[in-house]
């Protein structure tokens, strides 16, 4: 039986190890500080990440919002093919 995929709740049922990688260079101290918060929440980092990026775009003017939804799914069509 095991445990459920991590992104269920995303609509997905891939495992979270199967999804693409990104890295990215951090300041000093930013990895743990981000492993704190993970640990203090029991939530892995892409959980975090993804709801620091989402308030971040709930937080921005209705046409960039409206600008990073158009270029975000045109990322995703052009990764799919």
């Amino acid at each position: 039986m095991g445990r459920p995929p991590a992104a269920r709740d995303l609509g997905t049922d891939s495992k979270t190890s199967e999804w693409p990688k990104t890295t990215i260079p951090c300041p000093p101290g930013f990895r743990a500080t981000l492993a704190a918060v993970g640990m203090l929440e029991d939530r892995p980092a892409w959980r975090i990440l993804q709801d620091a990026l989402n308030a971040y775009v709930s937080a921005m003017p209705k046409a960039d919002r409206d600008a990073v939804k158009a270029l975000s799914e045109c990322a995703k069509a052009k990764a799919s093919t």
